[in-house]
């Protein structure tokens, strides 16, 4: 495809009276603190009027030739990519199902496009929106092609509508993009920015680098700085223009000034947990050391059951069996959530397959802290505290302390 028309936005082209320009908005490595790559995105325009993306796609829809118009914007944005001259950044392209079925088939064409422009493979890395593939083994079999010719694939939007993990095992993608709803709602849900970390940390698992996209405020960039995402991208890194080099001194300037205040704030919170952890420690040994002598649980916790983040203390045995009944506060007695009544009575539970059990009885005479979780007692989310010591006979028994763990991180913040 010959593009020949050039202008300040770069070359353009033509579709039913619209003018098309390509905008590249970057990608950045958190950790490389530096752009690695940037999506192309298209811009339309008639009579020096903005045309929106989505009016366009629909004009496309409605005259049947939605492969016409990828196809030209594919081609628009390689020659954009390739005038450039980019050096060791990826251009990321969105490919429609029926564009990459057409791949599929006759691969010489995209072969073709490449050489007209002297790009490689390896310098591209094609976008699919894994809700628009209905069929299953077809997709997998694009994302096959694709990457037995050299191409890096991006699953775009994962966390929205139909994506699942089932599908990022089956077709083993280069990079998953977390849809922007991800970011918002770890924003204003403390248990989704719990939660994100982990789930960030499972997909890097699966083999893929992973990226947050549609990142616009600052609470977003540092919410995702407390993950160990590799990529980052959104408006508040920079907007999509039609050059590379204007975003790339403000765009590393951001960079840095995130990390700084991401280890600063860190810093803080490692302090503030720390005393934390220092001081139930102390209290701890002390109430175990209490209740190997005189195996009095009520009187051994009572100086932990003063601390207002506490829930419960409670006592197992060697096989991870609950000795009694758990010494519970008052008010967490009295506020404990009906829809788990039939699990309040938590005495001769055996909670052998938790891991803070078997921590404890793995490193004796050590507190161990877990991760916050949703207790199956009461429903409160908390942490537990673990203790492994031996009593005056002998035994091996784990003493176990429940914390409020939303107190305790609003309190660490």
């Amino acid at each position: 495809m010959h593009l020949s028309s050039i202008n300040r936005q770069g070359f353009h082209d033509q579709y039913r009276g619209l003018s098309l320009y390509s905008h590249f908005q970057p990608i950045v490595s958190l950790s490389h603190q530096r752009v690695v790559g940037y999506e192309a995105l298209v811009r339309s325009s008639s009579d020096e009027r903005t045309v929106p993306p989505l009016q366009l796609f629909q004009l496309a829809s409605r005259l049947d030739e939605e492969y016409l118009l990828d196809s030209r914007i594919r081609a628009l944005h390689l020659q954009n990519y390739a005038a450039q001259r980019a050096r060791g950044q990826w251009l990321f392209i969105n490919v429609n199902p029926e564009t990459a079925t057409r791949d599929l088939a006759a691969p010489q064409r995209l072969w073709s496009l490449l050489a007209e422009y002297g790009l490689r493979p390896q310098q591209v890395v094609i976008e699919i929106l894994e809700k628009r593939f209905r069929d299953e083994s077809l997709l997998h079999d694009i994302v096959a092609f694709y990457k037995e010719l050299g191409f890096l694939v991006a699953i775009d939007d994962f966390g929205a509508g139909e994506s699942n993990f089932n599908r990022i095992w089956r077709i083993e993608p280069d990079i998953v993009k977390l849809d922007r709803s991800n970011i918002v709602q770890a924003e204003s849900k403390p248990q989704v920015r719990r939660i994100l970390p982990r789930l960030i940390a499972l997909i890097r698992e699966t083999g893929a680098l992973t990226l947050i996209e549609g990142v616009e405020t600052r609470e977003q960039a540092m919410i995702a700085m407390e993950t160990e995402v590799d990529l980052l991208q959104g408006y508040y890194l920079a907007h999509p223009e039609a050059g590379f080099l204007a975003h790339n001194e403000s765009v590393i300037n951001t960079i840095h000034r995130l990390h700084e205040t991401s280890l600063r704030s860190s810093q803080q919170l490692d302090n503030s947990y720390v005393q934390w952890r220092n001081r139930f420690s102390e209290r701890m040994q002390r109430a175990a050391q209490h209740v190997s002598h005189s195996d009095n649980l009520h009187s051994a916790c009572d100086c932990l059951m003063k601390e207002d983040r506490a829930l419960r203390c409670y006592l197992l045995d060697r096989r991870g069996v609950q000795q009694g009944e758990a010494l519970l506060q008052p008010a967490v007695k009295a506020g404990s959530e009906q829809r788990f009544t039939p699990l309040l009575d938590s005495s001769g539970a055996c909670w052998s397959r938790r891991s803070y059990f078997r921590r404890a009885m793995a490193a004796p005479g050590r507190v161990h802290f877990s991760r916050p979780y949703m207790s199956a007692t009461d429903g409160d989310l908390c942490m537990t505290l673990s203790l492994g010591f031996f009593s005056s006979l002998g035994q091996q028994a784990v003493l176990c302390l429940d914390v409020r763990a939303d107190q305790l991180l609003a309190a660490s913040a």
